[in-house]
């Protein structure tokens, strides 16, 4: 009812009429809006200027990962943008799916309270990952390495009571349960102040170095909007950070907490949350392909693979649909294709330079439309974007 009041309201008189070409200083002025006193809240912000980097892109026929990289200086990527897939730690079928599937990082899976998910000895996570690796090694490729993930919600640092040094001892048992595999490791623990949390997530970090533990610690709580990544970052408190894309407001929060990240050689995972929309992912695999953060997590829902399908399909942004030959035909959007790699391939081979493909024929001669890209997941026969409507 908050969201819908604000826009009825003073957020609809100050969008009209606006120049959406002039994106930044529209996204600017509308992250820091009032309404009744007080700034709106971060999820309207998230929507609003959203909303106007989509309708920007549109206007300059151009995709949204071109207007961020021209306004920002950055450089689109033309390498995949590795995915965390984020589901079920208790879904055996479902982590056989993002197996196949080749992410590049699996699963987000949650472990929120001691007894239950880690164990009073730890003995319930440790068997966990010994489990996710084994089955990796079981069903997956030869060539598949990815990278096991946790998201522990501060529950060792209640299971030993904030010393720092049994913490990592613990993650160094985890590491050896992983193996051969790689493990990150977010938010083992949470303190009571966010000082605190940076001074203790640093000397984490420099007990994991000095016991040659390669574990990596990404910084979640404490951690909210493009300020706290800030102070994080400048103190090099974890090896990546959790950026939670509605949480920092207006999408230009995102855009520079991932370029600070970078500039400060700290990884950024471009998070965000289960519930967001299609729309929100699509916008944000884009500013994943502008600004290359290290990995993006998927979204919308808690479907792993099927939360990748948003991801896959964002070359839609800058135009609504896939450019079929049979069906819906191509859209006017656009005059130049943009050389971006969308998303990975999921089945281990290139994804034809870039001619990208989802398993659906394409126009030889189109109309004047920008090429978007679709990679399709084409391994075993199955394709991640949909079946050929055919």
């Amino acid at each position: 009812l908050c969201y819908v009041k604000g826009l009825g309201g003073p957020v609809a008189g100050a969008v009209t009429g606006r120049d959406v070409a002039k994106r930044k200083p529209n996204a600017d002025e509308l992250d820091k809006m009032k309404g009744e006193g007080k700034r709106l809240p971060t999820g309207l912000r998230y929507g609003i200027t959203r909303a106007l980097l989509h309708a920007t892109a549109l206007s300059l026929k151009q995709t949204v990962a071109e207007v961020i990289a021209r306004e920002y200086g950055s450089t689109i990527s033309k390498k995949p943008i590795g995915i965390l897939a984020s589901g079920h730690k208790d879904d055996p079928t479902q982590l056989d799916r993002i197996i196949l599937k080749r992410f590049e990082l699996l699963p987000h899976a949650s472990f929120t309270v001691v007894k239950t998910h880690v164990g009073l000895k730890g003995e319930i996570l440790h068997a966990w990952v010994r489990m996710v690796a084994t089955r990796i090694k079981t069903i997956g490729d030869a060539d598949y390495k990815p990278r096991i993930h946790a998201d522990l919600y501060g529950t060792l640092g209640e299971l030993y009571s904030m010393d720092v040094e049994k913490i990592a001892d613990y993650i160094g048992t985890l590491q050896q349960a992983a193996a051969p595999y790689d493990l990150l490791v977010e938010s083992p623990m949470i303190a009571r102040t966010q000082a605190e949390q940076i001074a203790k997530f640093g000397e984490l970090r420099g007990l994991l170095k000095k016991k040659g533990i390669k574990v990596g610690i990404i910084a979640d709580e404490w951690c909210n909007t493009l300020e706290d990544i800030g102070l994080f970052a400048d103190a090099q408190a974890a090896d990546f950070v959790q950026i939670k894309t509605p949480d920092l407001g207006g999408i230009n929060n995102t855009i520079e907490a991932v370029l600070y990240c970078k500039k400060k050689g700290m990884g950024a995972c471009l998070g965000g949350t289960a519930n967001e929309t299609d729309h929100s992912a699509r916008i944000c695999t884009h500013i994943g392909l502008a600004c290359q953060p290290d990995f993006m997590l998927s979204k919308p829902g808690l479907g792993a693979a099927e939360g990748c399908h948003g991801l896959c399909a964002a070359a839609g942004i800058g135009g609504d649909h896939r450019d079929h030959a049979l069906g819906g035909g191509e859209q006017r959007v656009a005059g130049q294709p943009a050389n971006v790699a969308l998303v990975r391939n999921l089945c281990g081979r290139d994804v034809l330079g870039f001619r990208f493909v989802d398993g659906v024929a394409h126009r030889a001669i189109g109309d004047r439309v920008a090429k978007t890209p679709v990679a399709g997941d084409q391994r075993r026969g199955r394709g991640v974007l949909g079946e050929d409507p055919r």
